[in-house]
């Protein structure tokens, strides 16, 4: 099903993100609108039933997953209620995004019933005290966090820590006035990812087309569209992910690239600027095809 927004028609999501709490959570700042408050127990409740039986009619999809985020998320007292409120409804994937107010006391009992917790990571010391069992936690490396130096080390601690998997994220727009210079990103990528791999851990990279990644191309990731809700965003007002919160854009010859099922392509407030990284059709070995 197809929802047609200012920039065309997309995909209608069947993942919904509820900021229950105003503070920031796992992840980069894509450019959401910052929360007043946070949710009530009734709001809260509302938006679960809505996303889910509210969507079931011939025109609209229920969402199977639901992103519960804010800072301290973890800490509301409603929560076990409202995972239960949402198996109950058919929701299949809880994941929660946790921040430095979330603790592994409170992570610990809601383990049993999220599918996966993000949990940001961006020093060495960070990655050897991720809540167990770490084979529900992903981890969320900010890129522009690591101190240069720090990359194999923290590679090393994820590595040995076992997370459920790696996603390595360069800065959004709202964060970087410009695209990050790709020489330095690549050095970072070259110490970082090699200890993640080797280990056999699921490693993506957001932020950059997988042609401007080099040997890393393979790891780029898409963003999956989701509904967004806050306190000024709920039920039928709620914002699509995309392209209400953030945006891409791709170049035309995108269309022949092997990778471009799996690529963002390059953020829409960075397309025109002189230094956006150029995109280059790939292969299927993904090496760059002749122009």
């Amino acid at each position: 099903m197809l929802r047609w927004t200012s920039a065309g028609a997309v995909p209608a999501p069947t993942t919904v993100q509820i900021r229950a709490e105003p503070g920031a959570s796992a992840g980069p700042r894509a450019g959401a609108p910052a929360p007043g408050r946070a949710l009530t127990r009734a709001e809260l409740f509302d938006n679960l039933h809505y996303f889910t039986e509210g969507l079931r009619t011939p025109r609209t999809q229920p969402c199977a997953t639901v992103v519960l985020s804010g800072a301290g998320v973890s800490r509301r007292s409603d929560l076990p209620d409202a995972l239960a409120a949402a198996s109950a409804l058919g929701v299949q994937r809880v994941i929660l995004h946790a921040s430095a107010d979330d603790s592994a006391a409170t992570l610990g009992p809601l383990l049993p019933h999220l599918h996966r917790v993000v949990v940001p990571i961006a020093v060495p010391a960070a990655a050897r005290v991720l809540p167990a069992p770490a084979a529900q936690v992903a981890a969320l490396v900010p890129l522009a966090q690591v101190a240069g130096g720090e990359e194999s080390a923290l590679g090393a601690a994820l590595a040995a820590a076992r997370p459920a998997g790696v996603t390595l994220s360069l800065p959004f727009p709202v964060e970087a006035q410009a695209p990050p210079a790709l020489g330095p990103v690549r050095r970072a990528l070259a110490a970082l990812v090699p200890p993640l791999v080797e280990a056999g851990l699921p490693v993506s990279i957001k932020g950059l087309p997988a042609c401007a990644l080099g040997v890393w191309a393979h790891l780029a990731f898409r963003t999956a569209n989701r509904w967004y809700v806050d306190d000024a965003h709920q039920r039928a007002g709620a914002l699509l992910f995309t392209p209400g919160v953030i945006s891409w854009q791709k170049d035309d010859h995108c269309r022949f690239c092997s990778a471009d099922g799996h690529c963002d392509g390059v953020f829409t407030a960075w397309a025109r600027q002189a230094g956006r990284p150029a995109t280059r059709p790939l292969g299927a070995d993904l090496q760059p095809l002749d122009p």
